[in-house]
């Protein structure tokens, strides 16, 4: 069994520091994809899939992308096809070498300051709670009341501070990690951003630029897909496609487990589906009311074929990709149950955790998981004689 050591930062007096280290390398990452210096296949936010889709298909399904035949002519656009093939890096954080995190810092560092022209630059980042986290902004704070000035030489020494005292307890004793950055750090997600960032555009640098347009690729955090296209029974653009989902080289530690099978029409990915109608195009659906369709009238070679709509109302877990406001649905329709059955102050202790299940229960969550958390919450949460009348509920004992 392999477990995962978790930092406790929560009272760390690095904290703050940390915390605007990690704010201080997003900003940098974000400026030096926004402006082009790098090629990375990270996404912002997951909501954002379905922009992703239409720019991705719109380069992909250029007759343009392959060469002309002997008679200076295109491909026809219908002989078009698109491959898609998502993965999951296993076990990101753990896995990342030290040495390998800093030089990914480094190459940033060293991005960021050719961008922007200034050989020491810096970046004032908000204190926490003092001011909005949307006002950093390269060069130094205005104020040190409310912001605090990073240079890309503290960025480093910080990093470096992250990366060296990484203590856990294992029962009573005390250990330091060695290898892969720590989980509970609030650096660790720019960090492993950054790193993942430093391999895809390096892999990006190595692609011919004739064969570049032919690749699509998607990423956020450790859930990534890519597409490409190529021509229908053309055994040179098959064998170029191939080589192409091939050319995203990771580091050696990271195990990537591929997510998709051929032979499945839907691929899970977020809190949603990718499919290829036919193989002509990419499409999505989502598990949420709040999915945006295509766009049907996008000009493109190809349009999706797939009129996006609600087919399920619900997500895997409560800390899963699903949006705020169907959460929010979900703990208002529970208080508004509370309400309902009259409970007092005395029983709302006794009765809140079981009107919940019922609550997730209405919402279709996955019987194994409300099982297990019927069975696992103590009897301060639920109480022995409504856990007994909740499992033989028949949305959880017929299954």
């Amino acid at each position: 069994m392999k477990y995962r050591p978790i930092v406790a930062d929560v009272s760390s007096p690095t904290r703050c520091a940390k915390n605007e280290c990690g704010r201080a390398l997003m900003f940098m990452l974000e400026r030096t994809e926004a402006r082009g210096a790098i090629k990375t296949m990270r996404m912002a936010n997951c909501t954002d899939l379905a922009d992703h889709l239409r720019r991705a298909n719109i380069q992909l399904l250029r007759p343009e992308n392959f060469p002309r035949d002997n008679r200076g002519e295109h491909v026809a656009a219908d002989s078009l096809r698109v491959r898609l093939v998502t993965h999951d890096v296993s076990q990101l954080y753990t896995s990342l070498p030290h040495a390998v995190v800093r030089d990914a810092v480094k190459w940033l560092s060293a991005k960021y300051t050719t961008l922007v022209r200034q050989s020491h630059p810096k970046i004032a980042v908000p204190i926490r709670g003092r001011q909005l986290k949307r006002q950093i902004h390269g060069g130094r704070s205005h104020n040190p009341e409310v912001s605090r000035t990073w240079t890309v030489e503290s960025i480093l020494s910080m990093v470096d501070v992250i990366l060296r005292f990484i203590f856990f307890k294992l029962g009573d004793e005390l250990l330091r990690q060695t290898s892969g950055i720590a989980m509970g750090c609030p650096a660790s997600g720019a960090l492993a951003l950054v790193t993942l960032a430093h391999m895809e555009a390096t892999s990006y640098e190595r692609i011919p630029p004739t064969l570049l347009p032919r690749l699509c690729g998607w990423r956020i955090m450790d859930d990534l897909a890519q597409a490409v296209v190529y021509i229908q029974d053309d055994a040179q653009s098959t064998a170029e496609a191939e080589a192409l989902l091939s050319a995203m080289q990771y580091h050696s530690s990271l195990v990537l487990e591929q997510t998709s099978d051929p032979t499945v029409e839907y691929t899970r990915y977020l809190e949603g589906e990718l499919f290829t109608p036919d193989h002509r195009s990419l499409d999505c659906r989502f598990y949420n009311p709040n999915a945006v369709s295509l766009g049907m009238n996008l000009d493109t070679v190809s349009p999706p074929t797939h009129e996006l709509h609600c087919e399920k109302l619900r997500f895997r877990s409560w800390t899963s990709y699903g949006p705020t406001s169907v959460k929010r649905h979900v703990i208002h329709g529970f208080f508004r149950r509370m309400q309902g059955y009259s409970l007092d102050v005395e029983r709302t202790q006794t009765d809140a955790g079981a009107q919940l299940v019922t609550e997730l229960i209405h919402c279709k969550y996955p019987a194994s998981f409300l099982r297990n958390l019927i069975t696992t919450a103590p009897d301060s949460v639920i109480c022995p004689r409504a856990r007994q009348h909740l499992l033989t509920m028949d949305a959880l004992s017929s299954h």
